[in-house]
């Protein structure tokens, strides 16, 4: 089931902070960052407001599985989240690869679920053409 989240971006990321334990933007739970969970979630005005916002330190950040926040949107097919990140400037791993060697390319082409339209963004990236 997708998480809907009502409200402007600072209401959404409140909510998704709260019900995920996070007491602030910064903080990390269970090596998951804000941004992994909008990415992970596709709450795509979260995810935009958090890489618009020149206090969240975390935007290329690694869970403790080594995915990054596409890694999560990829494995959850949010197609239009990962097309915010790779868009964004301040998002530099398009390439990362996770403890396992996987790129979130890998990722999204083993989902069978809503993963050609992520393959799709993500090979529209630069770093992939």
């Amino acid at each position: 089931a997708r998480l809907r989240l009502h409200g402007p971006p600072p209401q959404q990321l409140r909510t998704l902070l709260r019900q995920n334990g996070l007491a602030d933007l910064n903080g990390r739970l269970e090596g998951q960052t804000a941004l992994h969970l909008a990415a992970d979630s596709g709450v795509v005005e979260a995810t935009k407001a958090l890489l618009n916002r020149c206090a969240f330190a975390w935007v290329d950040a690694q869970d403790f599985g080594g995915r990054t926040a596409l890694h999560r949107a990829a494995w959850e097919s949010r197609t239009e989240a990962a097309e915010v990140l790779l868009r964004h400037a301040r998002f530099r791993a398009a390439d990362g690869r996770d403890d396992d060697g996987w790129t979130a390319l890998h990722v999204a082409s083993a989902r069978s679920a809503g993963g050609a339209a992520t393959v799709r963004a993500i090979l529209g990236h630069p770093r992939f053409a």
